[in-house]
């Protein structure tokens, strides 16, 4: 029995806004390797979409004139799927507020991990589940 190609079993992710249709890129090894370094190292939001999206789809985005609000919930989208997998980002499309606390926790973890607080903020955990997004 041959192995069917994993594009045919879990194509790209598509999203779709008034008709018009964005593919997401699939990040390579390297990329997400990228993608954690910044994640942790205080990268820009442009930097993360950059890496994320990629020159074409955010020149895409922009030619159709596409809202920041649409650009920022595919940003998220790229993000949940490149940390969680496909399930979560498609728990993010429907409400991008379940990563938040994702996003929150990394940066109080990369601020203790750099000795920048002083027991001022504790690392949550409970809070960052994926499987039950930002806990109220």
């Amino acid at each position: 029995m041959a192995f069917a190609p994993l594009e045919e079993i879990e194509p790209p992710i598509v999203l779709t806004i008034r008709g018009n249709e964005y593919t997401l890129p699939v990040l390579m090894l390297d990329q997400i390797r990228a993608l954690n370094e910044r994640l942790t190292g205080g990268a820009t939001p442009a930097d993360l979409a950059k890496l994320l999206l990629g020159d074409e789809l955010l020149g895409k985005l922009a030619a159709d004139g596409a809202s920041l609000g649409f650009v920022e919930r595919v940003i998220l989208v790229a993000l949940a799927e490149a940390k969680f997998g496909r399930d979560y980002a498609e728990a993010v499309w429907a409400d991008p507020s379940r990563i938040l606390a994702f996003v929150n926790a990394a940066k109080v973890a990369a601020e203790a991990a750099a000795g920048a607080t002083s027991g001022a903020h504790e690392v949550p955990t409970a809070d960052v589940s994926p499987d039950q997004g930002p806990v109220s």
